[in-house]
């Protein structure tokens, strides 16, 4: 199973509908809390979306392998929490409520590091399709003083309140199984009070964390070690994989839109083969093959290779072995020749 929530759902709203106006025969409130207290229904709405927005995504992957995932109960920020952290930063109370950057928050917890790391990518493409602005911070290799590790993507939702539209502010939380572990090991104890904990205890959170992030790693080892076929054989049963799953490893792996084409020959390619999308996505990442197939392309004529051309010899080494990608590379460079 990909994730916990299996949702069918509508197309995403558009920027300027995300959510319905609030009601305009309500009384205007006064006070900072009357302010959240009105807000709060459309706030577990836009929670609600942003939710189902994570799911629809992660579905559209379609294949379990390549993402793996769970999405955690989304959260809205307590008033109290928001008057405590205006208070230490000095922010008046009333702005607050639309400035920080974590009002909404949904956390996806993943089972390996390179989950996350496909999910982040998706998710950040995902929000960015629909004209909203996406920061990442990652903490993964540079986890707080405490040991704190993950990535988040902050974005800001538009609100339609009245005559008016405002962004709240929402956090993504992204984290691996060990990630989390040490999160919720460490919340009680750690949460916004690292600088009352005792010197030798942050010193123990940190070297969990470290132990537990070095676990991620080997974790990653194995499955990648699983997932690479010892022999790849054709099977009629075998499933056709994603479009959207392999738009995800070309996006990961050269930061540009896969081309239609691309796609198509390479579901070609991969028909009544069983090969796991997670396989080929480490697979990409074989830098000494890449540069083996450039060199054969270009010792045959040709210039260097794009982005398309080496996916789909990576796509044909890894389902014919080396040698047929290279004899492909070097064929399309006499043939593009022949035809000048």
């Amino acid at each position: 199973m990909v994730h916990a929530i299996v949702l069918g759902v509508a197309p995403y709203m558009a920027r300027s509908t995300f959510l319905p106006r609030l009601d305009s025969k309500r009384r205007a409130p006064v006070t900072p809390r009357e302010t959240y207290d009105a807000l709060l229904p459309e706030l577990q709405e836009v929670a609600r979306l942003l939710e189902t927005r994570i799911a629809t995504a992660l579905d559209r992957v379609g294949d379990p392998y390549l993402v793996r995932a769970r999405i955690d109960e989304p959260r809205i920020k307590t008033f109290e929490s928001i008057e405590a952290k205006a208070r230490r930063k000095g922010a008046p109370l009333d702005k607050a409520l639309f400035e920080i950057g974590d009002l909404v928050g949904v956390r996806v917890v993943c089972h390996n590091l390179q989950d996350v790391r496909r999910v982040t990518d998706l998710l950040e493409q995902d929000l960015s399709s629909q004209s909203i602005d996406v920061a990442r911070t990652d903490s993964t290799h540079h986890p707080t003083p405490a040991g704190y590790r993950a990535i988040h993507l902050e974005a800001r939702i538009p609100l339609n309140r009245k005559e008016q539209v405002v962004e709240v502010g929402c956090e993504i939380q992204l984290r691996s199984l060990m990630q989390d572990s040490w999160a919720r090991i460490s919340r009680e104890d750690l949460y916004g009070l690292e600088a009352e904990v005792p010197k030798s205890l942050r010193k123990k959170m940190r070297k969990l964390s470290d132990a537990l992030s070095d676990l991620d790693e080997l974790a990653d080892e194995i499955r990648t070690d699983l997932a690479m076929p010892r022999k790849l054989v054709g099977s009629p049963e075998a499933e056709v994989p994603s479009m959207e799953g392999l738009a995800l490893i070309y996006r990961s792996t050269f930061g540009q839109e896969p081309p239609d084409y691309v796609l198509q020959w390479v579901v070609r390619e991969l028909s009544g083969r069983e090969i796991r999308l997670d396989a080929l996505h480490a697979f990409m990442s074989n830098e000494k093959l890449r540069k083996k197939l450039g060199s054969a392309h270009q010792k045959s004529g040709g210039p260097s290779p794009g982005p398309e051309q080496m996916f789909r010899w990576l796509v044909r080494a890894q389902v014919r072995g080396a040698h047929a990608a290279l004899e492909t590379a070097s064929k399309e460079a006499r043939r593009k020749i022949g035809k000048m």
